[in-house]
């Protein structure tokens, strides 16, 4: 009886240093992140267009934390894509469209950051979630294509998934710049 009290108290310690391991490394455990660098293509409209999309989660003790950025930034006022005014840079709609297989599946509401509008024109989306809250610090992103109105949340990027920006207007799309989800090293 004695040795088999010995023996599940051992086991007890065991599973007990094991969990405070995997709580531990839970607690330390670094951010996944993908990032794509967006550049102008030969013959894009404006080959001084850059930009970067980054989705990054982290798991940290009882919490989690998530979060989607992008920014896509061109010269102001000299540029060819007619965004010569503030007025004009204030309306104008640019979009991140993020895509897998060929399929577009989210949409990214980008918006203008007047604070850097001296000399170049910035768009924005900053998406944030912090153990389930949704916190839309700039900008706003439709999660699901397939339903009508605007689904808000964070994008499920995978390495490899593209990602678009386009000038939105009357006329259609005007494709800006385009990358590729990477794994950061």
């Amino acid at each position: 009886m004695k040795s088999r009290m010995r023996i599940l108290l051992i086991t007890i310690a065991i599973a007990a240093s094991a969990g405070a391991q995997m709580a531990q490394a839970l607690s330390t455990h670094k951010p996944a992140e993908l990032r794509a660098k967006l550049r102008a293509g030969t013959g894009d409209p404006e080959p001084e267009l850059r930009g970067d999309a980054r989705r990054r989660t982290q798991v940290a003790g009882k919490g989690s934390k998530d979060e989607f950025k992008g920014r896509i930034d061109f010269p102001f006022p000299g540029n060819s894509l007619g965004i010569t005014t503030a007025d004009a840079a204030a309306s104008a709609d640019i979009r991140l469209i993020l895509g897998r297989d060929g399929i577009d599946y989210a949409e990214c509401f980008l918006e203008l950051d007047e604070d850097e509008l001296a000399d170049e024109a910035e768009f924005k989306v900053d998406i944030r979630a912090r153990d389930g809250r949704l916190d839309e610090k700039k900008g706003t992103i439709d999660t699901d294509l397939s339903l009508p109105g605007i689904q808000a949340g964070l994008p499920a990027v995978q390495a490899g998934d593209t990602v678009r920006a386009v000038l939105k207007d009357a006329g259609g799309d005007l494709r800006l710049v385009d990358g590729l989800f990477k794994r950061k090293k």
